[in-house]
């Protein structure tokens, strides 16, 4: 391994020149907020929120034109959801803030989330405000699963939102959270009344109670993320009709809408409409950048409506395309054995 030459000096407070032998570096800022400006990588910004752990980084690169795309990193749909704070502020209690207030502060800042129960039965006013921060901080593991849908159903049925929530506007006033929404599709939302919502929804559908799940989502303001969140639960329930409606003039090709595309294909061939839905698995498959569970999911569900239409060797064909890359891809073995 060869010599690196790396070098940090202070230039005055809160600001930090680094100098390495490959690039120049300026870092402005201090613990919670801090910008740093790379002649070679670009810019980032990091935010955290005081005592929680919790930190959110933005990053503005450099253009250049990379030897190989790296892997993008995905959320399994077990994940632990989590707010992540996209702009936390230093900010603490004033001497005249409510006791409660500093109280929940405090707990915040030194991550003592087993005193919220506590703060929210002597301080009924920040019940919810304890119960939504308990609900996105507790793990989601079996023996904790109940505990944490029955506060998400009690914050629903409540009708509170974060947004409106005082404690939340003052000390993280755009607070995040990440929901694995479906297979291959992981969506970062401010905490609001309609992530609460979302979050809730995949609880039921975990947990069975699909019709549920899809009427909450149906009672959300219309969106492309509800409307994959339906696309899922519609097929679940096998409501195919409702599908093809819901998944009309799709023109966009991101990673939302390939997935809709993935599930209005899967319903057409459900009505035997076998060209219709190949012909949206292709464009579900034209776009080369999408995520790898998307691609594989796409060419599941053509495999199977190749089956369907009796073309077997066309199946067994995607198929393998899949098998060669991931042998354990959910269905794909049920999907082999089925052509055998």
């Amino acid at each position: 391994m060869g010599f690196r030459m790396r070098k940090s000096f202070s230039v005055i407070p809160g600001v930090r020149v680094n100098l390495s032998g490959k690039s120049v570096g300026v870092t402005v800022g201090g613990k919670y907020v801090r910008r740093t400006v790379n002649s070679r990588t670009g810019s980032h910004t990091s935010f955290s929120l005081p005592g929680t752990g919790l930190s959110y980084t933005t990053a503005h690169h450099n253009v250049a034109k990379p030897a190989a795309l790296a892997p993008r990193v995905r959320v399994p749909r077990s994940a632990t959801l989590a707010p992540v704070p996209a702009r936390a502020l230093a900010v603490r209690p004033g001497m005249l803030a409510p006791r409660g207030e500093k109280e929940l502060y405090e707990a915040l800042e030194k991550g003592r989330y087993a005193d919220l129960e506590g703060i929210a039965s002597r301080h009924p006013e920040l019940r919810h405000t304890c119960m939504v921060i308990d609900a996105f901080k507790r793990p989601d593991t079996p023996p904790t699963h109940r505990a944490v849908r029955a506060m998400f159903e009690e914050l629903w049925a409540s009708g509170y939102d974060p947004g409106a929530d005082p404690f939340v506007h003052t000390y993280a006033p755009a607070s995040h959270c990440t929901i694995d929404l479906a297979p291959g599709i992981a969506v970062t939302l401010p905490l609001s009344r309609t992530s609460i919502g979302l979050v809730l929804a995949e609880f039921r559908q975990e947990d069975g109670d699909l019709a549920e799940a899809a009427a909450l989502v149906e009672s959300l303001e219309p969106s492309a993320v509800a409307a994959v969140s339906l696309a899922e639960l519609y097929g679940l329930l096998e409501r195919w009709n409702a599908v093809v409606d819901l998944t009309d003039n799709i023109t966009e090709r991101d990673d939302l809408s390939i997935f809709l595309l993935i599930q209005r294909g899967a319903a057409l061939r459900e009505l035997h409409h076998y060209d219709a839905a190949r012909e949206a698995l292709r464009a579900a498959l034209a776009r080369r950048s999408q995520p790898v569970e998307l691609r594989h999911h796409a060419l599941l569900e053509r495999g199977l409506t190749y089956a369907a239409e009796g073309k077997r060797a066309l199946a067994k064909k995607d198929f393998e395309k899949i098998l060669a890359e991931d042998g354990k891809f959910p269905g794909l073995s049920e999907a082999l054995a089925s052509l055998s």
